[in-house]
């Protein structure tokens, strides 16, 4: 299986980036879009794993969702590799896009940017590998 690490705001989540970077980010996340439909029209088993910022501040709170409402958030490079390690080996993430945050670096992007309060649920299903 190939396991390709897109972006937020790839393919049709343009809405989870803040409108506030989206002009500087656009032309990657539609370089990104293309190699995700080129992956998905190849026929090869697949999983995208679209990701925010990575960072390398430890929080160890990564999640993986199949659907991001409007949230945008970054995620540890362990992290990243752990739930990667977790897509190569999981039947459930055959042929599917995931989006893979930390829900301690997690922001709402609409109808303004701010941060996830500790208190506040996560706003999506989390997606068990």
């Amino acid at each position: 299986r190939l396991v390709y690490v897109s972006a937020l705001g790839a393919g049709d989540r343009e809405s989870a980036v803040p409108f506030q970077v989206m002009d500087t980010m656009r032309p990657m996340l539609m370089d990104k879009s293309r190699s995700e439909l080129y992956l998905r029209e190849s026929g090869l088993d697949y999983t995208i794993v679209r990701c925010g910022p990575l960072d390398e501040e430890e929080t160890n709170t990564p999640v993986v969702t199949e659907a991001t409402s409007d949230c945008y958030g970054g995620i540890t490079i362990d992290g990243l590799a752990d739930l990667l390690c977790g897509c190569v080996s999981s039947e459930k993430a055959k042929n599917v896009t995931l989006t893979a945050v930390d829900t301690m670096k997690l922001l709402h992007v609409r109808p303004y940017v701010r941060p996830r309060e500790f208190w506040e649920p996560v706003p999506f299903e989390v997606f068990s590998l």
